[in-house]
């Protein structure tokens, strides 16, 4: 600005000497103007000098001069054509078209107004800068001088800039001539080239003109500024007001460029703190002594950088600010409007104000900071503001974004000393989401946390809207960092957790909590949902201990499932709230334990004293006995809801289970055991185990007692406690069995079963038929060769066996073997009804299994078993053995039955109904005797095939061949029945004809085939009666079934 200021007096020095020949020329020739304009060509070269500046080297030249009188305005006017300004070698420096010059010859005696007009056309000036900075004249480089021939002080200070305004103001106010009354530049442009930047200015003012009258100043300026291809536009309207004694200024700019500020009398270089060029207005109201009494900045920035060293290290990179200021004398303020900041990675936006008063500035400002990314937060927020909330920040919410963060800031600067501004007041908010927060380090840290944070220099306050840890999800919860202004900084956490149960519980689980751990519950087994709230507080110091921090938690699980809690029992559907302090957890609810809802409470101790249990369980039900089997008991109990307590106590080395329950209030029914227990009889059920201590697990206790109820019994599991190894019931009164039960896994780890006494009820196994079970019929009565039975040995002697309500066994042996293919070895001996023996052998003999079944009154064996009472007498005997070598036992034999009776048999009844009323009539009123039965039959694992079965009446013969099924307690069984026996045999006997009438092999000519098929309690019987009528070869093949007793074959 030095450099312009030399060309400003360049040009004023002119401006006054060509005033001061103006108003001469006009004095001499004012009388010959009013006959006409003079050319004053004689004068032009005085014209010349008077415009030349020797000390700078600068040499005048004009074309034509001439002045006339304007008689409408009675003016004189002096025009001067094409005016040359050129260096000592005669180079251009400036050409100007035009300059005309008016004088109003009653201005001298008028003092209203000022007398001189000037109007400047086209004026066109170049200026070159060199290498050391110095001004040069012209665009040339060679031959050129100084326009200073000796160093001259060029700075306009501030105290100038003063005394150059009151001159003007009393010009305006006191001097009746004062400079120009109209001063009017038009289209003028100046060329400036500064070799020391390489840069070149060209300067365009399409009008300039001041205009001025006894009262005040009114000035306006139009510059087009082009810098290397940067254009800018200046506009200044300057208004002086005698009256008020008063300035008035609005300077406009569009794309500044901050090094056209760099003025000497700025206290600071623009470009020193903005790297970027802008637009705007400045509007000043100020007095001679430059004391501004309002003013109003307002400012858009450009692309560029922010330069605050005393804060920021480096620069900030800015696309775009807007910036609104106003200054009010009265109150000493300065105000900045709300304004606007895009950052490269953020926007800042805020308001503010200075105060001045005496040497300290009271600073306050509000400023808003969003779109920001935690990741860049170290960019924007000055380590010596708030350094330590700084710190804490940066540290545990390293990444996420930062919605809008808002800071009220309030400073204290020393005079313009901004880098030593004390901070008087700190406080904002700031609004996150997808922030990742760390609380503790050795906890997992926050995802996608969405708070809003209050913040001042002591504390942080985070209230979290949302986040996640995994799966579990954060619900409204509240973060307190305070002492930030201190050494130490106390946490204090409250969050509100929902989620997966599973989830929730591996949180708790993190060390160093482990609170799953101290309940023997497997996260990964639990499913479910839960919310609640953890609270903690801590001091923020490193390798922190548990008990150094204050923890609750209130937590509420919901439908929630537990595979296993030690590796006895099952939980679903559990509805329970967990508490934590520092002394214990508790949890309490209701639950389904193994299917049965319960209401649950679990006390855990994470200290107890001696002797005090580390975990104390209740679960407290209303179910029947049946739920037992749901807890491993494999044996059939049911009754009505009755009150269940289960109980768990955990010790230092020992942990016991214990159920107990009262059923005396409801009927209590054990049917495999025939004991059937009224409501209102008293029965009270205890069943406890026991583990560790070096110990396996045991059955520690089991009590059944009430009417005709009373076992005694413990047990033993193996070493992994799934298995039960021992058990031993003493006494086993149920009902009317009264016996001693023992059971042990012997040699070989084959279970073994001991049963003495005087009594055993098996009305139970008897009263109700297997559950028919579905096999594919490709598999049944196949034989794989695999071994799929569980081996075992039974060793049983009683008195009695009870099968029914007036029908019983006497003395019985039972001893036998079972392996993996079936019964290797069985002995059974009894005693059915009229001390009839019944007896079964299955031995092996060699390399052979040989069966052996004999009793000279199957139908008493029969009635004594309550299996029916229609067939009376009949010699059993059973004979067969295996295949030499026949690892998988299959038994082929014979059975045979003679002298017996059948009366009333459903089965017979609805074969003769079928094919002869007289047959049903004749069974109906009497037996029928049959003197033999016969039949061939192959015995495997779980199968039973028979065939050539027949027997025989004196009017009925049947045949049949078939296979029940073991497994399913189902047959598939067809035949024959033959009402005229004696004729069919008589044909029979015939050689060919017999066979082709009767089908040969015993069948008769006349004869009805019918299938029994379904399970063995409840058969369904069909009879094809039309095959009477066909021969019995043709029967054969269209009426009998091809694959009965292939399976023998096999």
């Amino acid at each position: 600005m030095s450099h312009l200021r030399k060309v400003l007096i360049i040009v004023l020095n002119g401006l006054m000497a060509l005033v001061a020949l103006a108003a001469l020329l006009i004095t001499l020739f004012v009388g010959r103007l009013m006959y006409g304009p003079l050319t004053t060509t004689s004068l032009t070269p005085w014209i010349e000098h008077v415009l030349s500046q020797p000390q700078y080297g600068i040499t005048a030249k004009i074309t034509q001069s001439m002045l006339h009188w304007d008689r409408g305005r009675r003016q004189v006017v002096l025009d001067l054509n094409n005016v040359q300004f050129l260096d000592p070698l005669g180079q251009k420096i400036s050409d100007i078209p035009q300059i005309i010059v008016v004088l109003s010859p009653l201005g001298y005696f008028d003092a209203s107004h000022s007398p001189w007009v000037m109007t400047i056309h086209e004026p066109q000036l170049h200026l070159r800068v060199d290498g050391q900075g110095r001004l040069r004249l012209g665009a040339l480089q060679a031959g050129e001088s100084n326009i200073l021939e000796k160093e001259e002080e060029t700075t306009l200070t501030a105290d100038e800039l003063r005394t150059h305004l009151h001159e003007l103001a009393t010009s305006a106010k006191h001097s009746p001539f004062g400079f120009f009354s109209n001063l009017t530049v038009e289209h003028a442009s100046i060329t400036l080239i500064d070799e020391k930047r390489n840069e070149i200015w060209n300067f365009s003012i399409p009008l300039f003109s001041l205009k001025r009258t006894y009262n005040d100043h009114q000035g306006s300026a139009a510059v087009h500024i082009t810098r290397d291809k940067r254009e800018t536009d200046l506009d200044l309207n300057l208004h002086y007001s005698a009256k008020e004694d008063l300035f008035h200024t609005i300077l406009s700019f569009k794309d500044m460029d901050p090094a056209l500020l760099s003025a000497d009398m700025l206290p600071f270089k623009v470009s020193d703190y903005i790297s970027s060029h802008f637009s705007g207005a400045v509007t000043l109201i100020f007095d001679q002594d430059l004391n501004v009494q309002t003013g109003l900045l307002n400012l858009v920035l450009g692309e560029g950088q922010l330069i605050i060293p005393a804060y920021y290290p480096a620069p900030l990179a800015m696309h775009k600010a807007t910036l609104v200021a106003n200054y009010t004398a009265s109150n000493k303020t300065l105000t900045l409007q709300p304004f606007e900041l895009e950052l490269d990675k953020a926007s800042l936006s805020g308001q503010g104000t200075v105060r001045f008063e005496g040497a300290v500035r009271a600073v306050s400002a509000q400023m808003k900071l969003s779109h920001l990314r935690l990741e860049d937060l170290p960019l924007y927020w000055p380590e010596k503001v708030a350094p330590n909330p700084r710190a804490w920040v940066l540290t545990n919410m390293p990444k996420g974004d930062v919605d809008e963060v808002t800071a009220n800031i309030d400073l204290s600067v020393p005079g313009d000393d901004v880098d030593n501004a004390k901070l008087d007041g700190l406080s904002g908010t700031v609004n996150l989401s997808d922030t990742e927060l760390r609380y503790w380090e050795p906890l997992p840290k926050l995802q996608k946390v969405v708070a809003t944070s209050r913040y001042d220099s002591n504390h942080f306050d985070v209230d979290v809207k949302s986040g996640e840890i995994g799966a579990v999800h954060l619900k409204p919860s509240h973060v307190v960092i305070s002492g930030l202004d201190a050494d130490g900084q106390i946490a204090t956490i409250e969050a509100h957790l929902a989620g997966p149960a599973q989830d929730i519980l591996k949180v708790l689980n993190l060390p160093p909590l482990h609170y799953a751990d101290k309940i023997k519950i497997d996260p990964a087994l639990v499913s479910g949902a839960g919310e609640g709230v953890l609270k903690t507080s801590f001091p923020l110091i490193n390798s922190l201990l548990l008990d150094q921090m204050n923890i609750t938690a209130d937590v509420k699980l919901m439908n929630v499932g537990i595979k296993k809690i030690a590796d006895l029992l099952t939980v679903d559907d559990a509805n329970v709230t967990l508490g934590v302090d520092a002394h214990a957890l508790t949890v309490g609810g209701e639950a389904k334990i193994n299917g049965v809802a319960s209401q649950i409470r679990w006390d855990e101790r994470f200290s107890p004293g001696k002797g005090e249990t580390f975990s104390h369980g209740v679960a407290n039900a209303l179910t029947g006995a049946e739920s037992a089997a749901r807890f491993g008991v494999d044996f059939a109990m049911h009754s009505d809801p009755m009150p269940v307590t289960v109980t768990y106590d955990r010790y230092a080395a020992l942990s016991r289970l214990g159920v107990s329950a009262d059923a005396k209030k409801v009927r209590l029914d054990l049917p495999d055991v025939w004991y059937h227990k009224p409501a209102g009889t008293p029965a009270d059920i205890q069943i406890a185990l026991e583990w560790g201590d070096g110990a396996p697990m045991r059955l520690s206790k089991i009590d059944l007692d009430g009417d005709k109820l009373n076992v005694k019994g413990h047990g033993a599991f193996d070493a992994s406690g799934k298995s039960l190894q021992k058990l031993s019931l003493d006494p086993f009164i149920v009902g009317q069995s009264k016996a001693h039960i023992d059971f042990v896994h012997g040699a070989n780890d084959v279970p073994q079963w001991t049963v003495t006494g005087e009594a055993l009820d098996i009305r139970g196994l008897l009263e109700a038929p297997p559950e028919e079970k579905t096999v594919p019929e490709q598999v049944q009565g196949k034989q794989t060769g695999e071994p799929t039975l569980s081996p075992l040995r039974v060793d049983l002697q009683v008195s009695r066996i009870i099968t029914g309500d007036k029908t019983e066994l006497g003395s019985t042996k039972v001893r036998g073997t079972r392996d993996a293919y079936g019964w290797a070895a069985l002995d059974v001996s009894t005693v059915a009804i009229d001390q009839t023996p019944f007896n079964l052998s299955l031995a092996p003999q060699g390399n052979r299994t040989v069966l052996a079944a004999s009793t000279p009154d199957l139908g008493n064996v029969l009635r004594a078993l309550d299996v029916t009472d229609t067939l009376s007498g009949g010699k059993l005997q059973v004979d067969g053995k295996s295949e030499p070598g026949d690892a998988l036992r299959n038994i082929l034999g014979r059975i045979k039955l003679s002298q017996y009776k059948v009366s009333d048999m459903p089965f017979l009844v609805k074969l003769l109904s079928a094919i002869s009323p007289d047959g049903l009539l004749t069974l109906g009123k009497q037996s029928l005797s049959f003197d033999e039965l016969t039949s061939e039959y192959v015995l495997k694992k779980d199968m039973f095939l028979f065939t050539k079965a027949n027997t025989a009446t004196g009017t009925l013969g049947l045949t049949a061949a078939g296979k029940i099924n073991l497994v399913n307690s189902s047959i598939n069984m067809e035949g024959q029945v033959i009402p005229v026996v004696f004729i069919s045999k008589i044909i029979g006997a015939i050689p060919l004809i017999g066979d082709i009438l009767t089908g040969g092999d015993n069948h008769g000519l006349f004869a009805a085939t019918y299938t029994v098929k379904g399970p063995l309690a409840r058969p369904s019987v069909s009879v094809n009666p039309v095959s009477v009528l066909a021969p019995g070869i043709i029967r054969d093949i269209l009426f009998t079934n091809p694959d009965i007793g292939k399976d023998k074959k096999k």
